[in-house]
């Protein structure tokens, strides 16, 4: 967690968030300090252009993450991808709704911090971690898979 001293704080990193892969827990830490930032400054009551610009910026990582999160769940298999991409879509959809509230010269919602601090909790901390399993249990066959092959070469 970067968080800056006096910064509001809506999430700590915990190591119960972690998935186990080091890219990974990488990328959510990135986006709780994201997530953190948008509730700083929701709490000192920056104006609509700080706001939108970390709404932006939240927009753009998540977009770079999820693309890495479903590339390593097609890679693996993961039986419920399309469930897990649209969790992701949806969370794309409510971000574009908060900046177009912004846009139009509205204020950000509470009901935003709420839907971001879920995401958090429930994504990331449930959700997130069963695919990584997933995954890394697919990656330790591939991986006897391909040993065992090189035996037989």
């Amino acid at each position: 967690m970067n968080a800056l001293a006096g910064e509001k704080v809506l999430v700590r990193w915990q190591e119960d968030f972690s998935v186990g892969i080091e890219g990974v827990d990488d990328q959510h830490r990135k986006l709780l300090d994201l997530i953190n930032g948008l509730w700083d400054a929701i709490v000192r009551g920056a104006g609509n252009g700080e706001l939108l610009a970390l709404v932006d910026e939240l927009d753009r990582y998540t977009g770079y993450h999820f693309s890495d999160e479903e590339v390593a769940m097609r890679v693996a298999g993961y039986p419920q991808l399309v469930e897990h991409s649209l969790a992701h879509r949806g969370f794309v959809e409510r971000i574009g709704r908060e900046r177009e509230r912004l846009h139009q010269g509205g204020h950000a919602s509470l009901d935003l911090v709420r839907f971001l601090q879920d995401w958090l909790l429930q994504h990331i901390a449930v959700q997130d971690k069963h695919y990584a399993a997933f995954v890394m249990e697919s990656s330790a066959r591939l991986s006897f898979f391909a040993r065992l092959l090189r035996r037989f070469a």
